[in-house]
């Protein structure tokens, strides 16, 4: 189908790396429900702090681009250009490190069968012999039709470059 426009591949390019789309899942909730977000009022922006690791530059270069499809109101939302730092030295860092521990623990022990959206435990902060004071939290999940949708997109928007065509950005939803 796409062979009639001359373009023979879609090049994902960065999309094929799990963090820049997971970092991207991230920008697209965090743009889409920030109204849910009452401790953050919304014309503060935020701050993105990230674990220094090799995937520095394409998240990056997904940041510049996301901003520079957005429009002013979404940009405004967003505060610096996301910092890295090393995370045996920085202390939210180690939390966050310990906080994806448990939600990987919570995630694994529980199954869909037992209903759609955040694991019970995760929901209540279970984390066994102690629990948790109820938090702000944000969960994000996807499964194969919402990437396959999200990767669709790309190719949308891949078709649209290469014949010069003008397209509206809109933040992709990945909510199941």
């Amino acid at each position: 189908m796409l062979a009639k426009w001359g373009i023979q591949n879609i090049n994902f390019g960065l999309w094929e790396n799990p963090y820049f789309f997971t970092f991207r899942m991230l920008v697209d909730q965090f743009h889409q429900r920030r109204k849910q977000f009452k401790s953050v009022p919304s014309e503060e922006q935020v701050d993105f702090i990230l674990d220094n690791k090799v995937e520095k530059t394409p998240i990056l270069e997904a940041w510049d681009e996301y901003l520079d499809k957005a429009g002013d109101t979404i940009r405004s939302r967003f505060g610096a250009t996301p910092r890295f730092e090393n995370d045996l030295q920085f202390e939210a860092l180690q939390t966050a490190d310990l906080w994806a521990w448990w939600v990987r623990k919570w995630c694994q022990e529980w199954s869909e069968d037992d209903g759609i959206g955040v694991p019970p435990k995760m929901r209540d902060l279970d984390f066994g012999t102690w629990r948790g004071n109820k938090r702000l939290k944000i969960a994000i999940s996807t499964n194969e039709d919402t990437i396959s949708d999200a990767l669709q997109n790309v190719g949308i928007q891949a078709l649209s470059d290469a014949l010069g065509l003008e397209s509206s950005f809109e933040p992709r939803s990945y909510e199941t």
